[in-house]
């Protein structure tokens, strides 16, 4: 997989940190499972293993290092359009991944996530819809903690508080598939900051993802991105 902070350089560049370290160091050593119930056997599609690692790495291309926090629909679609002409879709890139920044923290009475209409005509399924009219899968975002990278590390549009999945595990994994997204990348800022426990954290994400597969029938790839603090 061509990782969010090491993605297709279809746009220009940013600078990379800390960050582009983590989720490459876990791109490498394979932290990228799978909730899927079964085996995924379904033509273009990585195959899992008995015990749902992902043995395959999945490609494509990610927002964070073009765009950083600046993305909308206008964006997404340019770069979707972007993978097919370029014929990196048909070279096997299928995954297009939302980064940090689709969501400012907001959630509505009932704790559902909303996002502004002016950068996302349609909701989240509408640009979900529109990758898989390409044929190819759509990832999205979010952290294991109660705020986003966003929030600690400021890139251009900071993250509100609030912009993270803690507290909101079945109810954001189950809304990310209902969308239709078939990946989902789970960062560590706001868990680090917090103090939270890797393995306790991503197992209950882990088992959130594969409860939202059973529900929807969508198999959606988990993918772990930390520094390595906690030997997670």
């Amino acid at each position: 997989m061509i990782s969010s902070r090491t993605d297709i350089p279809i746009g220009p560049r940013l600078r990379l940190g800390r960050r582009a370290l983590a989720a490459t160091t876990a791109a490498v050593v394979g932290l990228m499972t799978a909730a899927a119930v079964g085996t995924l056997s379904s033509a273009g599609v990585a195959m899992a293993a008995p015990n749902n690692v992902v043995t395959t790495p999945p490609m494509g291309w990610a927002s964070w290092n073009t765009f950083a926090a600046k993305i909308n629909y206008s964006v997404l679609k340019g770069q979707v359009d972007a993978l097919v002409s370029s014929g990196l879709k048909d070279a096997g890139y299928q995954y297009v991944n939302i980064d940090e920044g689709w969501w400012q923290g907001i959630r509505d009475s009932a704790g559902n996530i909303t996002v502004d209409s002016a950068d996302w005509p349609g909701g989240m399924q509408a640009i979900a819809d529109y990758i898989h009219a390409k044929g190819l899968k759509a990832g999205i975002y979010t952290d294991a903690g109660r705020d986003g990278c966003g929030y600690y590390y400021p890139t251009g549009r900071p993250a509100a508080p609030g912009s993270g999945s803690e507290g909101h595990y079945d109810q954001d994994f189950l809304q990310f598939s209902k969308w239709g997204f078939d990946f989902v990348k789970v960062d560590w800022c706001g868990g680090n900051a917090e103090g939270l426990n890797p393995q306790t954290a991503y197992t209950s994400i882990s088992d959130s993802v594969a409860r939202a597969t059973v529900q929807t029938g969508r198999p959606m790839a988990f993918s772990i991105c930390s520094w390595g603090n906690g030997s997670p």
